[in-house]
């Protein structure tokens, strides 16, 4: 089958996803893994929230209403006009990190980054992330957007 090029007025095309907050940073992740650690063997979940005054991202653990090794059922945090959902984090804790299919009913409406860390239980936990936009998922090489997890 033959390719097909043709110019395009404005350079070449290439896949690219860019965020306000570039890669997420550190001391969340970090904050993160220890509150999940704290939470083990439950599940836990928190929100990073881009704040469009202060162009950061801010940590917010979510109250959870039931949590066990498998589920979680958490309060959603309230945003102010000028903050948004930027990354939905939970946790899975002693299980791999993947997206369950009541992940997939949690994100389909939304449009944000959904992350999953597991294997707590181990020295090294694993990690899966996605980009979710209105029911449409692409998964995220972890390697690019997060730094090392321990």
């Amino acid at each position: 089958m033959a390719t097909h090029s043709f110019p395009t007025p404005y350079g070449a095309l290439e896949k690219k996803i860019e965020t306000s907050f570039g890669k997420i940073p550190v001391d969340l992740i970090g904050q993160f893994l220890v509150d999940a650690r704290e939470s083990f063997p439950n599940e836990f979940g928190a929100w990073l929230i881009w704040d469009d005054r202060s162009k950061q991202l801010r940590y917010q653990a979510m109250h959870s209403i039931e949590a066990g090794p498998a589920y979680l059922a958490a309060i959603r945090p309230d945003l102010e006009d000028h903050e948004s959902l930027a990354v939905n984090l939970h946790s899975h804790a002693r299980l791999k990190a993947f997206f369950s299919s009541e992940d997939n009913r949690d994100d389909r409406h939304e449009v944000k980054i959904s992350g999953v860390i597991g294997s707590l239980d181990k020295d090294q936990p694993t990690a899966a992330f996605r980009i979710c936009t209105g029911g449409v998922f692409i998964d995220l090489d972890v390697q690019n957007l997060l730094p090392t997890l321990r």
